[in-house]
């Protein structure tokens, strides 16, 4: 696993394309899995702007997107469909055969979702998963609790995430949606997956996501990467630094314990650890860090910032 920590939004939305861009670049065919939603439309804005000015050739690569809304038209401009088109699959001339999306409408949703993972496989599997994070921690539309070894299916709607969705789609409320979402287990058997945060709303969740992911995910990781902006990290960090004085022997032991059994659970993840980055300004955060980090890490290659 890798976390990168961007300075700011721009920073973020830049390095976010160029992953894309990476992808298609190192291989003409890849098959790409794309999130819609607020922190993804400036990333492919910028991959649209690049290949405008520095054409290549795009004619054997595949878009689908991680999950679509159903019953709803696939014309209308909120959904999942129509919004990837117009912000990637147009401005990079890939065919519209190579773009893979399930049906908004069927009478039988289970045959399509597997018509929808089939093609994936034919196509040779998923190369890359560019996935976003919810408020709350859904990704697709997997809301918290989904089980992990669930594959693509028909999500319920929770009602907040809803409400979200018609803000954002302007879907009118007389539309009866449903979410046809990739599943847990079938997102995370992409060779090349990466996590995408960004808004204020992420900060919380950020934290508990990189505390708690279970590890099972991590034996399913071919590679993975965490992108974040960097006012995240330090705003997370930096409340704790503010009241660490303050704060008894016993919590400090359990906040350690807790960073420690983090850092044992990336190493163990993979055989091969490559490269763990961490941003920050603070030298008795960095002098904690590094202790950690020397006691439990050892030989493995580490870069920090500070």
């Amino acid at each position: 696993m890798r976390i990168t920590v961007m300075k700011d939004e721009h920073a973020f939305d830049i390095a976010a394309a160029w992953r894309i861009l990476s992808q298609i670049l190192s291989k003409p065919d890849a098959v790409i899995g794309l999130s819609t939603g607020k922190t993804t439309g400036n990333m492919h804005r910028i991959v649209g702007e690049i290949y405008e000015k520095y054409p290549f050739d795009t004619s054997r690569v595949h878009i689908f997107n991680v999950d679509e809304l159903t019953n709803l038209e696939r014309t209308y401009k909120g959904s999942c469909y129509a919004m990837i088109h117009e912000q990637v699959i147009t401005p990079l001339e890939i065919p519209e055969e190579h773009f893979i999306m399930p049906p908004t409408f069927s009478d039988d949703f289970d045959r399509e979702c597997k018509a929808f993972e089939k093609r994936l496989a034919d196509c040779g599997g998923v190369d890359l998963q560019m996935l976003g994070i919810g408020w709350n921690g859904h990704i697709g539309i997997n809301q918290p609790g989904t089980p992990f070894e669930r594959h693509t299916w028909v999500s319920e709607m929770n009602p907040v995430f809803e409400k979200k969705v018609r803000e954002e789609t302007q879907v009118p409320d007389d539309y009866e949606l449903g979410g046809l979402t990739r599943g847990i287990v079938d997102i995370m058997h992409s060779r090349h997956l990466i996590l995408i945060a960004k808004g204020k709303s992420k900060a919380s969740i950020i934290r508990q996501a990189l505390a708690g992911l279970p590890r099972q995910i991590y034996r399913l990781l071919w590679y993975s990467c965490i992108l974040i902006v960097k006012y995240y990290w330090m705003r997370m960090r930096q409340a704790k630094l503010r009241n660490c004085y303050k704060k008894s022997n016993r919590k400090r032991k359990d906040e350690a314990y807790h960073f420690k059994a983090f850092i044992l659970s990336l190493i163990s993840a993979r055989n091969e650890f490559d490269t763990f980055i961490i941003y920050v300004k603070n030298n008795f955060l960095f002098l904690r860090i590094w202790c950690i980090m020397h006691l439990y890490v050892k030989d493995k290659y580490i870069k920090i910032f500070f």
